[in-house]
């Protein structure tokens, strides 16, 4: 007999984040669940069930062709031929024809919420609906009452991404002398199943909570038929709605105007042309037939033009080859949002729109050449792609390409060829902390200088964020951080919103960084980041803090959401800014240089 389909909508960009494979969702019915793999997302492309393993591969490509985004920076970085958006959810979802992501369930065991029966039952992966007790169903009156299954609400990770759930048979008859292979196991437990307790009906063998010390066993159940890896890493506990089940690594970029005179659409146009990589520049006829195609497509350009936009696409691939995670496209990014230089673009496009702030009359303690600000620059439009290039759980360090793509693929061929992504539309203030202020000042932190000149940067952005949301119109959730910590020793930080569609535009928050707002908006965040209402705990770092252990940073001031944040709340420091004398800090505010 086929299950019922459930299907729960998601946010697309969401599957791209927070929301991405191997995170935990929960759906329709109210259950939890793993998102699947990249390898099970494209074993549900509609139409490719009774294909030849050849036309399955040649229709997966022109299905994923109609969501594919292209950035040459990432691309090159992340070593994958393109990305991938989802599909936009239809008005009338039909499995048959549309993309539906997978889910599996997880955690599979539940207990019975009959009090007298708390029976322990185990539902089948794919199962997405409610689960019910048949050991203790009545009939009454000729109507059947049945118990509701609710799911164990907790599970264990790793530090290596991995994540599984505890096997209760094995527990509870790890000493058993019956030889018993019973499963009839009762549970009971106190509120919100702490000071769990386990004993099995038949033999009577029985486990408490404390008597669990597990290792990791290299589970991966998100990926299809669940393949284990080798993993001896001890295991911790996590409730379902711990933020450190499911942390995402993104890799993004602010797309900037190419830097010859070119069309960008054109540029995106040919990017995303089948087998463009491959032309041949050489050949007059194929420059013949890509003219006629470009003139039917009324891309106003000479055959000059054409050539200079088809060789600038043909060198990307090549000028990017040696790019490394550091994100140095970074630098451009800074440097163009920087400048006062006009953007006209021949053909009235524009991808990025900024323009420097003047700056005189303000404070010269906070803007100038002698502030805390060198200069801001008010970013009325730009865009930006995001792109999952792994997770991490409970807060591992795995950084490297190869495993954090085999974390989202699994063992699969295609492991180079896309990752979920989407692309975002918003708008920002870029400020740029004052080089000669930061060269001056000696922290005095016992610390990396690099690793205080981000921590410097990083608290910046978060008090303004938190400042900005008061009377942007955005939430905080909604405005997020980019620290700009360059080798040449310039630093700044871009406050920006960005979503997947144009409701990032809105205006609230650029016209902070009109004059006359700017200088109560920057006076307001340090005047409010001076004082915490966990001081002098949070300041000192004497608290006990679940995020992080880090002094001078609580939710009482700097810390945001996760979603704001590009560093999940880690390297941030109020006393770098206004100093701590119980730390021997000299805040740069405090200093005198």
């Amino acid at each position: 007999m086929s299950r019922q389909f459930f299907w729960s909508p998601i946010k697309r960009s969401h599957l791209a984040s927070v929301l991405g494979p191997a995170s935990l969702v929960r759906v329709k019915s109210g259950a939890t669940a793993l998102v699947g793999g990249l390898s099970e997302w494209e074993s549900h492309i509609p139409g490719l069930r009774n294909l030849s393993p050849l036309n399955r591969e040649i229709e997966k490509d022109r299905f994923l062709k109609q969501f594919k985004l292209r950035d040459p920076e990432l691309e090159s970085v992340l070593q994958v031929d393109y990305f991938v958006t989802n599909q936009p959810l239809p008005s009338e979802p039909d499995r048959a024809r549309d993309w539906f992501i997978p889910v599996i369930r997880f955690p599979l065991a539940g207990v019975c919420s009959n009090n007298s029966c708390r029976l322990l039952q185990v539902s089948e992966p794919d199962h997405a609906g409610n689960s019910w007790c048949e050991s203790c169903s009545t009939v009454k009156r000729g109507k059947r009452f049945r118990k509701k299954v609710l799911q164990i609400p907790f599970f264990f990770i790793c530090a290596a991404g991995h994540i599984e759930e505890l096997d209760w048979n094995t527990m509870v008859h790890k000493d058993c002398k019956h030889n018993c292979d019973s499963s009839t196991i009762k549970v009971t437990s106190g509120i919100n199943m702490q000071q769990i307790n386990a004993k099995c009906n038949e033999c009577a063998c029985a486990f408490s909570e404390s008597d669990i010390r597990l290792n990791c066993s290299g589970q991966q159940p998100w990926l299809k038929g669940n393949p284990q890896v080798s993993c001896t890493l001890p295991l911790a506990r996590v409730d379902r709605t711990n933020v450190l089940v499911y942390q995402p690594i993104i890799k993004s970029s602010i797309l900037m105007p190419p830097k010859e005179e070119l069309n960008y659409a054109l540029v995106d146009w040919l990017r995303h042309r089948d087998g463009f990589r491959d032309f041949d520049p050489d050949s007059p006829k194929n420059w013949q037939g890509l003219m006629n195609t470009v003139r039917k497509l009324n891309f106003n350009v000479t055959e000059v033009e054409l050539r200079n936009h088809v060789q600038h696409v043909l060198n990307e691939k090549d000028t990017q080859v040696n790019r490394s995670l550091n994100e140095d496209w970074r630098t451009r990014e800074f440097e163009v949002m920087t400048s006062d230089e006009p953007l006209t673009p021949k053909w009235g496009q524009k991808i990025l729109d900024h323009e420097v702030q003047d700056l005189g009359g303000l404070d010269r303690n906070f803007f100038g050449p002698n502030g805390l600000f060198l200069s801001v620059s008010k970013v009325n439009m730009l865009t930006e792609t995001r792109v999952l290039a792994g997770f991490q759980r409970n807060a591992s360090t795995n950084s490297e390409l190869s495993e954090m793509k085999a974390q989202l693929w699994g063992n699969n061929s295609n492991l180079n060829k896309w990752l979920p992504a989407y692309r975002g539309y918003g708008e920002g203030i870029l400020f740029q902390v004052n080089p000669d202020r930061v060269k001056e000042w000696n922290a005095n932190s016992g610390e990396d200088r690099e690793l205080s000149r981000f921590k410097l940067s990083h608290t910046l952005a978060h008090l303004l964020i938190g400042e900005a949301a008061l009377t942007s119109g955005y939430s905080v959730a909604s405005i997020r951080d980019r620290v700009y910590s360059l080798p040449d020793g310039r630093l700044g930080f871009l406050i920006y919103t960005a979503d997947s569609d144009q409701a990032g535009t809105l205006g609230g928050l650029v016209e902070l960084a009109n004059t006359h707002n700017l200088q109560f908006l920057v006076g307001s965040a340090l005047q409010s980041g001076r004082w915490c209402t966990q001081d002098p705990v949070c300041m000192n770092g004497s608290g006990n803090f679940q995020i992080d252990l880090q002094a001078g940073a609580c939710h009482q001031c700097v810390l945001l959401p996760e979603t704001s944040c590009e560093v999940f709340n880690k390297n941030l420091d109020r006393g770098l800014i206004f100093g701590c004398a119980e730390r021997s800090l000299t805040g740069i505010l405090a200093h005198s240089g």
